[in-house]
């Protein structure tokens, strides 16, 4: 190492004297550019807090201006035994639930359920006076796009979730402008789904009737001919007794008589049980906790919104800082500044063509960046 450089090696057998390079100069450019941006900062505070201000007073006037919100929560159980005695996903037998809340979100939202809704009575929100959820929601006109818009209001206000560990355990939320609607729509939807849940089963009852009762008549037929063919075998052979094939003959028959009567037996057993169950209207639906009317707004949530609105003023506001300090520092005589209307000027052009607006007559050009007009006089 030399003053003011360092040897490098040329070749094998000899050296060269190389410049010293600064190590720090990198990390000194990085500095200066903090300090640069640091000072930016620095210089146009006031801006940049004036933009904080402007965007959390306009989120909170916002957020007064927003309706309340109420939310009313109801807790059902979906059992995994059904009546039939049956464990597991299977429900009456028929089909399965892989996830409770997906299969009753879409009952909820169906337009089945929502319909009924819509025509159920709840007290009005400003004069308590019970008239149909539809004249809450502002349906006057009973034409199919009016009442689609007011069953898409009716399906935002809903909300099924459960926990991971608990799947059957299901909580129903209901948000509204009223803390006595909220929880009237949701007492109100449980007990649709309840009902949905029973009618469902009630058909599927009623079906497994159906078939019992066609199969229970054929097996009373068939019992009855077998009957009548042991009846004619002993007839015939009264005076026949101890011969080994007679005696194997008449056991078959008896046999066959004994499991007709058998699969007469069960399929009676099964028919009065299906009777049983479909008068008792049962679903799968148990209540845990009903709604009630909530106490307090659960929004709007007036300090996230002035949060919010504080983050993006303040993105706004350094935005904005930076592109003052761009333009303040713009000089014709700049090499930035020549740059930037070249650039700009084909950035122009370029959208004319791809608008087929075809190129603009100008009377002058911008004047092309040399070396020889970079330079200044003083």
């Amino acid at each position: 190492m030399t003053k003011g450089g360092y040897l490098a090696p040329e070749s094998p057998s000899g050296y060269v004297l190389v410049a010293a390079t600064d190590v720090h100069s990198e990390r000194d450019l990085e500095q200066t550019s903090l300090l640069y941006y640091a000072s930016i900062l620095l210089k146009r505070r006031w801006l940049i807090l004036f933009a904080c201000m402007l965007g959390a007073l306009s989120a909170y006037l916002n957020s007064t201006r927003l309706p309340f919100e109420y939310q009313s929560k109801a807790i059902f159980l979906v059992a995994e035994k059904t009546s039939s005695g049956k464990v597991g996903n299977e429900i009456s037998g028929v089909f399965a639930i892989g996830d409770p809340v997906s299969y009753y979100k879409k009952i909820a939202l169906s337009s089945l359920v929502l319909d009924q809704l819509l025509v159920h009575t709840f007290p009005h929100p400003r004069t308590g006076d019970p008239v149909q959820l539809s004249e809450i929601l502002g349906l006057r006109d009973k034409g199919l796009q009016e009442k689609d818009q007011a069953r898409r209001t009716l399906a935002k206000w809903i909300e099924l979730a459960n926990e991971r560990s608990f799947p059957n355990i299901i909580t129903l939320t209901v948000t509204s402008t009223s803390a006595d609607l909220s929880s009237g729509i949701a007492n109100a939807l449980v007990s649709s789904l309840k009902k949905y849940d029973a009618g469902l089963r009630s058909g599927n009852e009623q079906e497994r009737i159906d078939f019992i009762q066609t199969h229970l008549e054929d097996t009373e037929l068939a019992l009855k001919n077998a009957e009548k063919k042991l009846q004619k075998f002993l007839e015939q052979n009264r005076a026949l007794a101890n011969i080994p094939r007679l005696e194997i003959e008449r056991g078959r028959l008896e046999r066959d008589i004994e499991l007709h009567e058998a699969l007469f037996k069960t399929l009676t057993t099964e028919g009065e049980l299906a009777r049983i169950g479909l008068k008792k209207d049962v679903s799968a639906i148990s209540v845990i906790d009903e709604a009630v009317a909530p106490q307090f707004p659960s929004g709007p949530k007036t300090s996230m919104h002035v949060g919010l609105g504080t983050v993006s003023g303040l993105m706004l506001g350094l935005m904005f800082c930076f592109c003052l300090e761009f333009f303040s520092n713009l000089s014709p005589d700049r090499i930035e500044h020549r740059e930037f209307l070249r650039n700009w000027h084909e950035t122009k052009s370029s959208m004319r063509r791809l608008l087929f607006l075809g190129p603009k007559k100008q009377s002058e050009s911008p004047e092309p960046i040399t070396g020889e007009n970079l330079t200044t006089e003083p």
